[in-house]
């Protein structure tokens, strides 16, 4: 930002940060946000803008600090209760944010997003009705807990948060965190299906849950009460390309249907909620994954990298990226953030995939055959978008033992190949 900042009103930096975040330019809206912290700390739309931003970063803890001082700042926003209760489920705490949902439609506080957030509680089997606490959202007891003891009881509104000035231009600009728009291939009934796990390995399958990382933080989540119902199949001694794999489990799943995640044999699932994120993502999109790219360039060699020079030699580029992934074999490796998640992406990475198999059934979308390991998954996204399908990311943590590895003649094969065939 110029110099010119300074010389804006405070209701024209959140006007601007506004349009700058919706545009994706973060960095720039959050300067902006910032600025008008600098000046007022708890300027409750500036704090919930900001919020937002950090959310769609991957910053829950961060969202949640901004969210809880715009809502000591205001409590009388049903827009503002919805983005906490937002980002509560995003973090795990569906106990607090059941509670919250509860509280905002007892307390007038209602939001039309509140919706989707009850029925995907509803999905878990654990109804709102069924939470004994039934504590307004704006009292003494409810916010003491989320902002300490100095709380005091606000007065509540009854009319819609709407600030007008004379002229009548709006005086506060918000931007509104709705989810995605829910995509006309979705499945109605998936919540049903089971989650069934794709994996191919060289491994064998009495090795798979003590050798390989996916195998142990699968092994891991299976107990006598499981968060949820995982099935999990194994092409283990694997000579088999990725795509023959993934094709056989998709034709099995025609008379017995799932949700397929493809995974490759060295992802460290280290979110306790993964089940959950990866049917909440497909609520809003048909093929969901945890790296990409919202663009596409000509001749793109895949969704990190803009620009093939020769073996080995990419150029980074400035692609739109998407998601966070960690890389090592430790449960706190280090993250690469890559960019904000729930956006639609044009290629995602292959290290995990996930899908209802009606979806690609009905679609008729499968994996080429012709792309063994490289590529495989930069055709399937092609063959994904062709069928007029949405991908999109998601907050799921995840730690991947390899980097990738571009230089070798295998990969540059299947390049050209992949060129040859979508012809840029």
């Amino acid at each position: 930002m110029d110099g010119t900042l300074k010389n804006l009103t405070l209701v024209e930096l959140l006007a601007r940060g506004a349009t700058l975040h919706e545009a994706g330019d973060f960095l720039s809206a959050e300067a902006d946000y910032m600025q008008i912290l600098q000046e007022q700390p708890n300027h409750p739309e500036a704090n919930h803008n900001l919020a937002i931003l950090l959310s769609l970063q991957g910053n829950l803890e961060g969202a949640l600090d901004h969210l809880k001082i715009c809502l000591n700042a205001n409590p009388n926003v049903n827009l503002f209760w919805a983005t906490y209760i937002d980002i509560l489920i995003k973090l795990g705490r569906i106990s607090d944010a059941k509670t919250l949902l509860i509280s905002a439609k007892d307390n007038g506080l209602w939001h039309s997003s509140m919706q989707k957030f009850e029925e995907y509680i509803v999905s878990l089997h654990l109804k709102p009705s069924e939470i004994e606490v039934h504590t307004p959202a704006n009292s003494p007891e409810v916010c003491s807990s989320l902002y300490g003891e100095s709380w005091s009881t606000p007065v509540r509104k009854g009319d819609e948060y709407t600030v007008r000035t004379a002229d009548g231009r709006p005086d506060l600009v918000l931007v509104n965190n709705s989810m995605p728009t829910p995509s006309v291939h979705g499945q109605t009934d998936q919540k049903k299906l089971p989650i069934r796990v794709v994996c191919a390995t060289k491994f064998l399958a009495s090795d798979f849950f003590s050798s390989t990382l996916t195998g142990r933080s699968l092994h891991a989540f299976s107990n006598d009460n499981p968060i949820d119902h995982i099935q999990i199949e194994i092409a283990d001694n694997n000579i088999r390309g990725l795509s023959s794999v993934y094709n056989q489990a998709i034709e099995a799943a025609t008379s017995d249907p799932a949700i397929l995640v493809f995974i490759h044999d060295d992802i460290m699932i280290t979110d306790f909620f993964w089940t959950e994120r990866v049917r909440s993502g497909l609520e809003n999109f048909d093929v969901v994954g945890l790296a990409g790219c919202q663009d596409r360039k000509p001749y793109q060699p895949n969704w990190f990298f803009s620009e093939y020079i020769s073996p080995g030699q990419l150029i980074k580029g400035d692609l739109l990226r998407s998601g966070a992934v960690a890389h090592g074999e430790e449960p706190f490796a280090p993250i690469s953030n890559f960019g904000p998640t729930l956006v639609e992406c044009k290629l995602m990475d292959g290290l995990f995939l996930a899908v209802n198999s009606e979806t690609l059934v009905r679609a008729n979308v499968r994996f080429d055959d012709d792309f063994k390991f490289h590529f495989y998954d930069m055709d399937f996204c092609r063959s994904v978008e062709k069928a007029n399908l949405k991908m999109g990311t998601i907050p799921l943590s995840v730690v991947h033992k390899s980097g990738g590895n571009f230089a070798t003649g295998s990969w540059s094969a299947a390049y050209q190949k992949y060129i040859e065939k979508w012809n840029d």
